[in-house]
């Protein structure tokens, strides 16, 4: 007779008749065909499989195929007259690799693109292939694509496990807003240049702080820069400017005076060079003009109105000059009053 049932580790003893089995592959992969063994000392009159997944056979060796990553508890169970034994192991099934990748969009042209493994299950070794037959290993990858377009990049991938797979798909690569400010160049201090970068952008940025395509600049000698942005990419360009004193005309007037009798910028007195003739008019803050002025006007402003000394403040000025070949310009701007 048998006597009652024992369970010790994974096996279920009953008595001295006692079940084993070995299964094959040790490391299963989903799909795999998997030969399960008996390998128990006592022969038996019945075999009966449970394979974890809902599946049977009553053969005493079988095989099996997992269609479904995951763990499974498999158990073998063996008869003989009134004994029984049933035996079990945990197989773990592993997934199948699925090739898949990521990259940093927007994906510009003439900008870094870094390309990031986004495949399945545990990949261990990556090859990258780009379009112009170019490779790279590793988990992730950079490209600089030097036009704009759409690229095939081909990743592919090789499992710690289970397989290998591979996955090829289109890049767009989007154009950059290429624009171009003009060679380094020299105006005079009376002269502006308008900077124009390219039109049909979605937003443009300049050190002068303006966001316009173009801008009108007079203050000279600097650095303009300009950065043009389009559906998420950008380009930038910049542009010296110097001063150009040959040959030049200006009618410049001081930012500030201080009417105090010190002897130190006493008058407010409009610095020009090759200028034929010149007029100023200088206003008060309520628009009341205070001063108009001439080259023939040495003097200068010195800060009073119909003899009364102005007080502290800012005051607007229009001068209208001409330069030695009759061009006419107008310049406007402000001035401080400090006592």
């Amino acid at each position: 007779e048998c006597s009652d049932t024992a369970v010790n580790s994974n096996i279920v003893v009953t008595n001295s008749f006692v079940g084993d089995f070995t299964y094959n592959p040790s490391i299963i992969c989903t799909g795999d065909t998997v030969a399960f063994t008996d390998i128990s000392t006592l022969s038996a009159d019945s075999y009966l499989w449970r394979f974890g997944d809902g599946n049977l056979s009553a053969s005493r060796n079988t095989t099996h195929i997992y269609n479904n990553a995951g763990t499974y508890i498999a158990e073998f169970e063996i008869r003989k007259d009134t004994c029984a034994s049933i035996s079990r192991d945990t197989l773990t099934v592993r997934p199948l690799i699925t090739a898949g990748f990521s990259y940093s969009a927007p994906a510009c042209e003439d900008a870094l693109i870094t390309f990031t493994d986004a495949s399945t299950a545990s990949p261990s070794n990556w090859l990258w292939t780009f379009h112009d037959g170019s490779s790279a290993a590793g988990s992730t990858a950079t490209f600089v694509y030097d036009s704009a377009g759409s690229f095939q990049v081909q990743l592919a991938v090789v499992d710690s496990f289970c397989g290998t797979d591979a996955i090829q798909q289109a890049v767009p690569v989007i154009p950059v807003p290429f624009f171009y400010l003009g060679d380094d160049t020299s105006i005079c201090l009376s002269e502006s240049i308008l900077l124009t970068a390219v039109q049909g952008a979605d937003s443009y940025q300049w050190s002068t702080g303006d966001t316009t395509p173009s801008i009108t600049f007079t203050a000279v000698p600097a650095t303009v820069w300009a950065t043009a942005f389009l559906n998420g990419c950008s380009y930038a360009d910049s542009i010296l400017i110097n001063e150009r004193t040959a040959d030049c005309s200006f009618a410049i007037v001081p930012s500030g005076f201080s009417p105090n009798n010190d002897g130190h910028n006493d008058r407010l007195i409009v610095k020009t060079k090759r200028v034929a003739e010149y007029e100023i008019i200088i206003y008060n803050r309520w628009g009341e003009e205070v001063y108009r002025g001439t080259n023939n006007d040495l003097a200068g402003w010195d800060g009073t109105y119909k003899d009364e000394p102005q007080d502290m403040g800012v005051f607007s000025y229009v001068i209208t000059w001409r330069n030695l070949s009759n061009d006419k310009f107008v310049n406007g701007g402000s001035i401080t009053l400090v006592r």
